[in-house]
């Protein structure tokens, strides 16, 4: 079988030229107008779709800076409630003292020492107990966020 594929090889003939290569048929004008449409309506939805970006883009550039507007005057709000809260605080504060300063010089003015130690004494106890139980809050407070921090 050696001997035939050999002598099938040598029958053939060889040819010193390429075989034809099949070239595509020249376009014509309609089909080229066509793709040169198609092209153009593609450039033109590129353009419309970077137009929409870039408003995209604008609009979340307006909406961020609006944002930030809004936060800086809610920040500044907080301040002043926050400022006017520890003003009312320190003048009833004051006020209170005060009252209490006149009630008990003047229980002291008309010879009511009893008055002026058992009111005395009411101010040690609740004000002692009130301070203790803040204390004791906050150091909840210190224990509960060490306590988060270590879970995380």
């Amino acid at each position: 079988m050696a001997r035939n594929n050999s002598r099938n090889k040598s029958q053939q003939p060889e040819s010193s030229t390429p075989p034809p290569t099949q070239s595509s048929p020249p376009l014509s004008v309609e089909v080229a107008k066509q793709f040169l449409e198609i092209q153009s309506r593609e450039l033109d939805l590129r353009n419309q779709e970077l137009l929409l970006r870039q408003q995209t883009d604008k609009n979340s550039f307006d909406y961020s800076k609006l944002a930030m507007d809004a936060q800086i005057k809610d920040r500044e709000r907080q301040r002043t409630h926050k400022r006017q809260t520890i003003i009312w605080r320190y003048i009833f504060g004051t006020v209170f003292f005060v009252i209490l300063t006149a009630f008990l010089t003047y229980a002291l003015y008309i010879d009511k020492e009893n008055i002026v130690t058992e009111v005395i004494k009411a101010i040690i106890l609740f004000g002692g107990g009130g301070l203790g139980g803040y204390g004791l809050a906050k150091s909840g407070e210190k224990s509960s966020d060490s306590s988060e921090n270590d879970e995380n």
